[in-house]
């Protein structure tokens, strides 16, 4: 992974390759289906993908920039060092960016602590989007 910046407003972003061949295409392009989606999330819950590209054998793919941790690594550092408004905090983003992904008939089907992320500026994002399921009301 790498930081980049964008040059108009310099605003900074992760870019991530995945070897082509390494994956399955269809899990790749699902996940980044579902964060597209996101960009329509009014609470700004689902992590972004702003750019995909295939280019020398990989998949590049532009995504927000979320540097602080996943949730797991945070649990574990300080374990029993967060108070209660912290949690319920965590909780309400992790509903909201549920009931996001529900009202645009998703299913995230794989939410745990890794597919949690945090950034240095309090923002709570859900990723992780290998086994969503888009339902189709079609019947």
């Amino acid at each position: 992974m790498f930081l980049i910046q964008r040059n108009s407003d310099e605003k900074q972003f992760v870019l991530k390759f995945i070897e082509s061949g390494a994956v399955d295409i269809n899990i790749i392009e699902k996940e980044i289906k579902v964060m597209e989606v996101g960009k329509q999330d009014p609470h700004g819950t689902i992590l972004q993908c702003w750019d995909t590209f295939d280019f020398q054998r990989r998949i590049w793919i532009v995504l927000d920039l979320m540097d602080h941790s996943i949730l797991t690594q945070l649990i574990e550092e300080k374990y029993d060092k967060y108070n209660e408004n912290f949690i319920k905090y965590v909780m309400l983003r992790i509903v909201q960016g549920i009931a996001f992904l529900h009202s645009r008939n998703i299913i995230h089907r794989d939410l745990k602590s890794d597919n949690i992320l945090l950034s240095s500026t309090g923002e709570i994002k859900l990723t992780g989007f290998q086994y969503a399921a888009f339902l189709d009301h079609s019947d």
